[in-house]
């Protein structure tokens, strides 16, 4: 289905499940997320319990670096599925991002969803950082739900964004009033679609397509991530605590790269200063989002394998020696 963005489209999610019964109310059911989501994959969930339809989110915490494995994160889950049952709590849904928004790990989808399976619960994605920067599988995820805000990664307009769900139990269970006509562009339900919107969508999915699809602009990205790491590695020798967050392991990795850098250099006065000094436009990510602590000090690089190149990334390592060498000789005087 057509929508506007990954957060409108979780909406109507939630408001399906609420229209088919499966939230009900006085409902005390769970949804069982991670510590690293953007806020709005979980102000759905939070909007239901003070409807009084769930009875709460559990977050389940994730770690960062080369800790952050596919088999860490499945177990991390288990675990809480496990906690839950022996509790006598029902997970009725596990939120999850595809990509965290934090350090671009990407999280194992299919192994989640036979999980959640298992547990009686429905897999549902944010996939507003998945979506053109990894390629994405939906038969083989084995998602109930996926969102995508195709003005990210994908490049098409703001305002343009997609809801998929599973056919079978899925969408017996999620039916938002919207898809009542079906998913087709324009239905009885949905009204008039804004046709400057779709269009430029299909015009960016076009763009993809002459390039050889996400595979061909992921495959580039890596070799960025991969280039940018040595630089910060080598970095890091002069600058202890300069250390990458992103994961260590290709198959956890995506497009985006985040660096926390040590307290005595402030991610913002750093991220001002590549603007303003070098025209470098970077994520400032805030300290403790979704709720990790983590997550502190840090600047988040977004390597796109359609237009960023070797010589981006040079530049910003380069920039970035720079200002870290002119900072601590500020501090000196």
């Amino acid at each position: 289905a057509l929508t506007s963005s990954t957060t409108e489209a979780l909406n109507l999610v939630g408001g399906g499940l609420v229209s088919s019964g499966y939230f009900k109310p006085g409902g005390e059911d769970i949804v069982l997320t991670s510590d690293q989501e953007h806020d709005g994959g979980v102000s759905v969930w939070r909007h239901w319990i003070d409807a009084g339809f769930l009875g709460g989110i559990e977050t389940v915490d994730l770690p960062v670096g080369a800790e952050f494995t596919a088999a860490s994160v499945v177990k991390a889950f288990r675990t809480a599925l496990a906690d839950a049952k022996a509790a006598g709590r029902r997970v009725s849904v596990i939120s999850v991002s595809h990509v965290l928004t934090t350090t671009g790990a990407r999280l194992p989808l299919s192994e989640l969803s036979a999980h959640a399976h298992d547990a009686g619960a429905l897999l549902v994605v944010d996939g507003a950082q998945g979506a053109g920067n990894v390629h994405v599988d939906l038969d083989r995820s084995g998602v109930d739900a996926y969102t995508v805000s195709a003005h990210k990664w994908l490049l098409a307009p703001t305002g343009s964004g997609l809801l998929y769900i599973r056919s079978g139990r899925a969408q017996q269970k999620i039916k938002p009033a919207l898809l009542d006509g079906g998913f087709k562009a324009y239905k009885r339900s949905g009204g008039t679609v804004p046709y400057q919107t779709i269009a430029g969508l299909k015009y960016a999915l076009d763009v993809f397509d002459t390039v050889g699809g996400v595979r061909e602009t992921e495959a580039h990205a890596a070799r960025l991530r991969e280039r940018t790491r040595r630089g910060i590695v080598e970095l890091a020798v002069r600058y202890e605590d300069l250390r990458i967050l992103s994961p260590t392991d290709a198959t956890s990795s995506s497009s985006i790269l985040t660096i926390s850098f040590p307290l005595q250099y402030s991610n913002k006065d750093v991220n001002h200063r590549l603007h303003e000094e070098y025209g470098l436009v970077i994520k400032q990510v805030h300290d403790g989002e979704g709720g990790s602590p983590l997550i502190e000090n840090c600047l988040r690089l977004s390597l796109h394998g359609l237009f960023t190149s070797e010589e981006d990334i040079d530049k910003f390592l380069s920039a970035l020696e720079v200002i870290l060498d002119s900072m601590d000789a500020e501090d000196d005087n």
